[in-house]
């Protein structure tokens, strides 16, 4: 698709896949990872690269992103712009994930 559609090269289509992928396997950080390993955060690591994503979702398709927002979504299940570090944050439930705060 992005390669046909949007005209990209395989290396740039590579990029922006490589870019937009939430991995799981880069270390972040000493101090974040032992909060981590110890149950202080939850899903922290998703949070934080979740929101490059919901930016780019709002600046590339903004019309499948109302959709998606009008569209039901499932009990338990989320989009990347209601799920990432600043939506959390401005809406009060970032702290749900931050140690005692998660028990409530």
């Amino acid at each position: 698709m992005l390669i046909k559609r949007k005209g990209l090269t395989k290396e740039q289509a590579l990029g922006k896949i490589t870019d937009e992928f939430v991995n799981y396997d880069k270390l972040p950080g000493r101090a974040r990872g032992y909060l981590e390993d110890t149950g202080l955060l939850w899903f922290y690591n998703y949070k934080l690269r979740i929101t490059k994503i919901a930016l780019s979702m709002m600046r590339n398709n903004p019309l499948h992103l109302l959709l998606a927002h009008a569209a039901p979504i499932p009990l338990g299940a989320g989009i990347a712009t209601e799920d990432n570090f600043i939506t959390k944050l401005f809406d009060g439930s970032l702290t749900r994930s931050i140690g005692p705060g998660m028990v409530v």
